[in-house]
Order: C-alpha cells, then sequence, then structure tokens
C-alpha cells in the first residue's frame, strides 16, 4: 500500500509540516523530528508463551 504524505494547512498542530494516516497508526514529520501514534487498540489479546518442559535427567550408559 502506497504511503500519502498530506501537507498540514492548519488541521494539525503548527510544528507539523506533513503527516500521514495508516491502519490504526499516524505519522506526523516536523522540522525537530517525527511523532508515531498508535491510533488503534489490539482486538485480539497477545497470547503468553507456552512454558517449556522441566528437563529430563540423561543416564550415562557408563554407569549402567
Amino acid at each position: 500500500m502506497p504511503l500519502r504524505f498530506i501537507k498540514n494547512h492548519g488541521q494539525a498542530p503548527a510544528a507539523v509540516d506533513h503527516y500521514l494516516h495508516g491502519s490504526g497508526t499516524s505519522v506526523a514529520f516536523g522540522k525537530t523530528g517525527l511523532t508515531y501514534s498508535l491510533t488503534k487498540a489490539a482486538e485480539t489479546p497477545v497470547p503468553k508463551p507456552a512454558e517449556k518442559p522441566a528437563a529430563k535427567p540423561v543416564k550415562n550408559p557408563a554407569e549402567t
């Protein structure tokens, strides 16, 4: 999807020169840097990583 930069003509704070809106995000560019904003909450919770099973002891074949 191509990005479309919008020139600020008063619709954003004066420090913003250009900005763009994406799906759930927005980015504002100014003379001193940029601001990246997440504007949409995640719809699905992030799953927790699965716990690893405990390591099983390995028998030394020389001891048997």
